[in-house]
């Protein structure tokens, strides 16, 4: 009892207790704190993990070939955009004949697809394209572009199918014309040395292909000397716009009677045909009367002061852009069907 008397006899007037709720204020202050740094830490390490992957990331074999097939979708979607893009940088402001040419190419792989209409001819993608503009313009440049396109050995032409059902492909085959006549356009018998038809087994006469059968993009970049009202140009017309008449009619078929030799000689022409010139006298009296102005796609474009100045102007940027280069192989256009 005496003890208990003593602790209770103490004076607790001048003892000091501590702030219950400053305690908790500063509790929590320090566990806020705390819980930011955490989370700046763990900010932190995700970050440095991010950048190690992107360093570390290595792409496989099948993710390359997944990132090729969607640039080679996104690249069939857009297949008119991009033969523009690639067409503005070889041939300058000529955004119509580019789209011109670019459905004379679609035509061409297009009639690798056979359909037979009610008289068995078939049905003729083709188009034919037939451009009058002035010399410098870049007419040309544009013809080698398209030449370039069927050259490339990824765009194939399904000529056949085999026993198997399997498609038989190949490679386009075109010719720029250079000085025409009627004797390299037809077909021609093979001929011994004594100058009799060679036959084959089967006892037919073996051919030898001329330039309309044997080709499937056939251009010229200057085809005045077709266009000229001439005696041999005539010939050369009739063997034209025979080649351009519907596959597969007898239309179609150029029937040569050959010097000192009984048989015909036929001559069946699948090609698309793209020919340019520059303006001349009587052009236009030739196209009306010999047929070819219907039978084109036919585009005469005179360019004005304004134009000119233009195309000369973005040429002589790229010929700028190219010099500036180490060397002109390194300059070369980034094509896909530019040739190495």
């Amino acid at each position: 009892m005496a003890i208990k008397r003593k602790i209770l006899d103490v004076n607790t007037d001048n003892v000091i207790f501590p702030d219950e709720q400053a305690l908790l204020d500063e509790a929590e202050k320090i566990d806020k704190l705390q819980n930011e740094y955490i989370k700046r830490e763990q900010e932190s390490a995700k970050k440095e993990e991010k950048r190690q992957k992107l360093e570390d990331k290595t792409v496989t074999k099948v993710e390359q070939k997944e990132i090729e097939k969607k640039a080679e979708d996104i690249k069939n979607l857009y297949v008119l955009d991009y033969w523009m893009r690639c067409w503005d940088r070889v041939s300058y402001y000529n955004e119509l004949s580019g789209q011109a040419m670019f459905h004379v190419v679609l035509g061409q792989a297009l009639n690798t697809f056979k359909i037979f209409l009610e008289d068995n001819s078939e049905l003729d993608w083709r188009l034919h394209y037939l451009l009058i503009q002035d010399s410098g313009s870049g007419k040309g440049r544009g013809m080698n572009m398209a030449n370039r396109v069927f050259n490339h050995p990824k765009f194939l032409k399904i000529e056949q199918f085999d026993d198997a059902k399997l498609p038989i492909k190949r490679t386009f085959k075109s010719h720029k014309l250079g000085r025409m006549n009627a004797a390299s356009m037809i077909n021609t018998f093979e001929l011994d040395t004594k100058g009799s038809i060679v036959k084959d087994d089967n006892g037919i006469e073996k051919k030898k292909k001329g330039i309309m059968e044997s080709n499937d993009f056939i251009f010229s970049e200057e085809a005045r000397q077709l266009l000229s009202p001439t005696q041999e140009s005539f010939e050369i017309q009739e063997i034209i716009m025979t080649g351009m008449e519907t596959i597969g009619s007898s239309n179609n078929v150029y029937t040569k009677q050959l010097t000192n030799y009984e048989e015909s000689c036929d001559t069946r022409c699948s090609a698309s045909l793209a020919l340019t010139t520059r303006p001349f006298g009587k052009i236009k009296q030739t196209l009306v009367e010999s047929g070819m102005f219907q039978r084109f796609i036919f585009y005469p474009r005179k360019l004005s002061f304004e134009d000119r100045v233009r195309m000369q102007k973005k040429s002589s940027f790229a010929f700028k852009a190219a010099k500036s280069k180490t060397s002109f192989q390194v300059a070369r256009l980034n094509l896909p069907f530019w040739p190495s």
